[in-house]
């Protein structure tokens, strides 16, 4: 007996939805419960590959897809968080607000350069 077509997209898409909302993508490796080796999960295809610049836009926290003025709203609020001045009397949480500011700005800079390209 062939399965009804309406109710196999619902399937599709409830699962999708779960599998998204679990953080589990295309190709993404996790452990089972108990001991053994690590499990790869199958997800078809069609569900589609994550975004390149995914980890980028999840960095800025910025919504995935988002437009340049909202993703340089984010950019500059953790700016502002982050930025090396506002502990210059620690050394320790200075340097660590340096590196922090050194990928923020490489994630945004990687989120302008592909939204001007598509522009």
């Amino acid at each position: 007996m062939k399965a009804d077509p309406l109710l196999t997209r619902l399937w599709r898409l409830a699962r999708r939805q779960i599998l998204e909302t679990l953080g589990w993508s295309q190709g993404s490796a996790f452990r089972a419960d108990r001991p053994g080796p690590a499990r790869r999960m199958k997800v078809p295809a069609a569900y589609g590959t994550p975004h390149p610049l995914e980890a980028d836009y999840r960095l800025l926290g910025a919504p995935l897809g988002a437009d340049l003025p909202r993703v340089r709203s984010c950019w500059l609020r953790l700016v502002r968080e982050h930025h090396p001045d506002r502990f210059a009397d620690d050394p320790g949480r200075s340097r660590e607000a340096a590196e922090t500011m050194v990928r923020l700005n490489a994630a945004y800079e990687r989120i302008r350069a592909d939204l001007s390209r598509r522009a």
